[in-house]
């Protein structure tokens, strides 16, 4: 059986090769076979030069590659080269930048050197001159020429000598046929107007001497002996006219307070808002003169205001010292007027931003408060134990009418307890074991602290006070507030204040 399909097998192998044999087509004829051989080497012919354009082709291309490879190597060198020059530069830049920063700051310190001593010269200059005798002040000033003629006037002097009078005052005599100087007044004013002879009382008084009107020289000199306390103290306001107005960087902020005091009139205050800088100090000081001449004790009330505000204290300070000579400067009564400073006191203005961020610690004062009230609340159940408790620690609170009333005992808490003293609720959470509160009353005494450091360098508390031999601290405020936010300044500044006494005083 296994011999039957081998020898099938074999048969049906034999025909697969047959077929394949027939399939292949062998030329029959030697013609056949090299027409077919002719045609095999044409192919090959045309395959060869295909594949030889194909190289060509390729070679061209690769030589575009390696150009353009050339290229791209070529710029990025380049731009490497580019980012290096620009990172010299930018470094080059950053050294010129920062000399320059450098030049700025140095320039601003020898501006303000520069300025200072200025301001210091003109000063000691002013001092000299208001050094001596407040009698000599007032005659070493130009007479005017009204003033002049109505006190010859005054005292009787005769017309018709008008010509001799000029003459002793050494005006030169063809002045006297160029122009009307025959008559009183035309003398005065050629007088006035010489500068070699630098016009005086003095020289006026010698001068009717000379001419015999002895009587009337008596009279001018006890007229000018006479203590003339408002034109000396206008003079010596005068003096220090000209550095107050490149000195007066805020004039409406200074003005505000001598308004309030009814020094100067409201219009002034309405034109300090529209006005430039340099026309507001003009129409300041131009007011506070106008006020002098009225009652010259208000230089007094404007010097010290300049030494309220730290850029112009200088200022004050010497006003006050030029004037200590001519009136004798005195503290004023009322609370809520300045006061002139003593060894034993110092006087800080206090800005009104400081008002505003008070007011921003008294919010986080009262979100604690209230959320450490919510937490007690919840916690303790012993009201009568907490009861007890308060009022061992402040028996003043079991006066209070809420102390009874269960629901009202974080009312009670809340009333001992103060901006500066948070003692009564942290004794409170401790006793009863309340520690979820303790995260709030940290958070409040951070603000706390932060404020109270931040008030300290801004009013140079450290430099004024801690270092200084006072024994009482007056704080001015620029307006009245409530009775809440005083208590609340009072507190902070009462424990920011190195142990000092401490006065609130504001201006009405």
């Amino acid at each position: 059986m296994k011999e039957v399909k081998r020898i099938e097998s074999l048969e049906q192998s034999l025909k697969e090769k047959i077929e394949h044999i027939k399939s292949l087509q062998i030329p029959a004829t030697e013609s056949e076979l090299k027409n077919e051989l002719q045609v095999s080497k044409k192919q090959l012919s045309a395959l060869r030069l295909e594949n030889e354009q194909s190289i060509t082709s390729f070679k061209v291309k690769r030589d575009e590659l390696q150009e353009e490879i050339s290229l791209l190597t070529a710029q990025s060198l380049k731009l490497q080269e580019n980012d290096k020059i620009q990172q010299e530069k930018l470094k080059q830049f950053e050294v010129l930048l920062k000399e320059l920063e450098d030049s700025k700051a140095a320039l601003e310190i020898s501006l303000a050197e520069s300025k200072k001593s200025a301001q210091t010269k003109v000063l000691a200059e002013h001092d000299e001159v208001l050094k001596t005798d407040k009698q000599i002040v007032f005659n070493k000033q130009v007479p005017h020429v009204k003033d002049v003629v109505d006190l010859l006037q005054r005292f009787g002097f005769p017309e018709t000598k008008s010509e001799e009078l000029g003459m002793a005052l050494d005006i030169d005599p063809k002045y006297f046929d160029e122009m009307n100087l025959k008559s009183l007044t035309g003398c005065v004013i050629q007088w006035t107007r010489n500068s070699e002879t630098k016009p005086s009382f003095v020289s006026l008084s010698r001068a009717l001497r000379s001419i015999n009107e002895t009587v009337i020289a008596d009279k001018l000199d006890q007229e000018i002996s006479v203590e003339r306390t408002p034109d000396l103290v206008l003079a010596a306001f005068d003096y220090h006219f000209e550095v107050l107005l490149t000195s007066l960087s805020d004039p409406k902020a200074v003005t505000k307070i001598p308004y309030g005091d009814g020094i100067i009139k409201a219009e002034v205050l309405s034109q300090m808002g529209i006005k430039d800088l340099d026309t507001g100090c003009f129409e300041l000081l131009c007011a506070i003169r106008e006020s002098i001449k009225i009652n010259y004790n208000v230089i007094e009330i404007f010097a010290n205001v300049l030494s309220k505000f730290p850029e112009i204290e200088q200022f004050g300070k010497a006003l006050l010292k030029n004037i200590g000579a001519i009136i004798k400067v005195e503290a004023k009564e009322d609370e809520y007027l300045p006061h002139q400073k003593s060894s034993s006191s110092v006087e800080i203005m206090v800005p009104h931003s400081i008002i505003t961020d008070i007011s921003s610690v008294r919010i986080a004062y009262g979100k604690m408060m209230y959320n450490v009230g919510k937490v007690l609340k919840s916690s303790i159940e012993d009201f009568e134990a907490l009861q007890d408790f308060i009022g061992s620690c402040n028996s003043d609170l079991k006066n209070d009418p809420q102390f009874h009333d269960p629901s009202q005992l974080m009312h009670v808490i809340e009333k001992g307890c103060s901006l500066i003293n948070t003692s009564l609720v942290c004794a409170v959470a401790e006793e009863f074991q309340v520690s979820e509160v303790q995260k709030y009353i940290d958070e409040y005494n951070r603000i706390f602290t932060k404020f109270c450091k931040l008030l300290s360098e801004l009013l140079s508390l450290k430099e004024k006070v801690a270092d200084s031999n006072c024994q009482t601290i007056t704080y001015v405020l620029d307006r009245a507030l409530d009775s809440t936010t005083m208590k609340d300044i009072k507190d902070i500044l009462s424990i920011s204040s190195y142990g000092k006494i401490v006065l609130i005083h504001y201006y009405n």
